[in-house]
């Protein structure tokens, strides 16, 4: 474990490198835990609880480079095999390679399209001309959503100064299972943020809850209206409660069996006397 572990010039140079981003280890050199191990943020992991459709999703990341890895919000990719990326660090056991397209933890889409499932998306994703800023991928029309839903091409939509009004969302980790982001535009727009999907998670918009959508496949997104809006998101696992209320109401009932079982030996007890 010391060598497997080792914190090496690769990991050093990772560490050194401050900011909301995320790296990708390749091949095997480094185990899969490397991120909670080394504290770096990575798309990495055993995954034993990971839906099938991130898989599926995250191998859309290959080759590196292309629009998956920077929605996932790769900035390094560490191999030690040859990318067509630039080389940011030269390590002792592996390359440390730079995305330069990767985008924030979060970001603004002007407008969003249906596809029913992850299958429909994947060809959409992979067009050189998918631009995340532009659409987003939804898997069921809401009607809060109907005013960013595309009709006919993408188009931009300029601002009064002809610019294109991208707005602005900033990322604030706040724990695990909980972050907040505040969002801003002078349009309504959808809030798309490079977490991966789980039906646990919760949203409040301004104190408003807000259903939370599975967005390009497997990341999370929120409708949000014109101005600045502050956006809450916690997780909480699906039936956790009532897990955890089952698990309470058997420990009473077995506390009530063991405290009956007592009082009926004692008077037993003292029959037989």
């Amino acid at each position: 474990p010391k060598q497997y572990y080792s914190q090496d010039d690769v990991i050093q140079f990772l560490q050194s490198h401050k900011g909301l981003f995320r790296v990708d280890f390749r091949d095997d050199y480094y185990p899969k835990n490397s991120g909670e191990v080394f504290k770096l943020e990575t798309i990495n992991g055993y995954g034993a609880t990971s839906l099938k459709q991130f898989y599926h999703f995250q191998a859309e990341a290959y080759p590196a480079g292309n629009v998956i890895t920077d929605m996932l919000n790769v900035r390094y990719v560490v191999s030690q095999k040859g990318l067509d990326l630039p080389v940011a660090f030269q390590g002792e056991h592996a390359k440390v390679y730079e995305n330069p397209g990767f985008l924030p933890r979060a970001w603004l889409a002007t407008h969003v399209e249906v596809r029913k499932d992850f299958n429909e998306m994947v060809p959409l994703l992979r067009d050189r001309s998918f631009d995340p800023y532009q659409v987003a991928y939804v898997e069921q029309p809401l009607d809060e959503l109907r005013g960013l839903m595309l009709q006919g091409s993408v188009v931009s939509q300029p601002t009064s100064a002809g610019l294109v009004d991208r707005g602005s969302a900033v990322f604030t980790q706040q724990s695990p299972n909980r972050f907040r982001v505040e969002a801003h535009s002078l349009t309504q727009k959808f809030l798309v943020v490079s977490q991966n999907w789980y039906p646990g998670w919760k949203a409040r918009i301004n104190g408003e809850s807000r259903p939370v959508e599975r967005v390009n496949g497997t990341l999370i997104g929120v409708h949000v209206n014109a101005g600045t809006s502050q956006v809450e998101f916690t997780y909480r696992p699906t039936g956790f409660f009532w897990a955890l209320g089952l698990a309470v109401a058997s420990l009473g009932v077995l506390a009530f069996s063991a405290f009956k079982l007592r009082s009926e030996s004692k008077i037993l007890n003292e029959i037989a006397e």
